[in-house]
């Protein structure tokens, strides 16, 4: 298992890919990974940080941004902060009607 884990790791193939490929547990990969000294892969992300610079651009806000890119609210926000940039409020828009004596 071992060396498959290597080309397949050299490949750039995740933990969770891994294991798919090899019919093993997750778990089991990271355990023969770790014990062969190799870094886990960073994780994948969705989309990048001009996807998301360009959303933010045209005045999406945050919850707009996690539906267009299929992303957790909280990875958007993590990421436009790590970017500096400032959360878009939505606007609301009241209606008020007019009082009636």
């Amino acid at each position: 298992m071992d060396k498959q884990l290597i080309e397949l790791y050299a490949q750039g193939f995740y933990d969770g890919e891994i294991a798919e490929k090899l019919g093993v547990h997750p778990d089991t990969v990271g355990y023969h990974r770790r014990r062969l000294e190799l870094k886990a892969h960073g994780r994948r992300r969705l989309f990048t940080d001009e996807q998301l610079i360009e959303l933010h651009e045209q005045g999406l806000n945050d919850e707009e941004i996690t539906e267009k890119l299929g992303a957790h609210s909280s990875t958007v926000k993590v990421h436009r902060k790590r970017l500096e940039l400032k959360a878009i409020r939505k606007h609301i828009v009241v209606m008020q009607q007019p009082l009636t004596y």
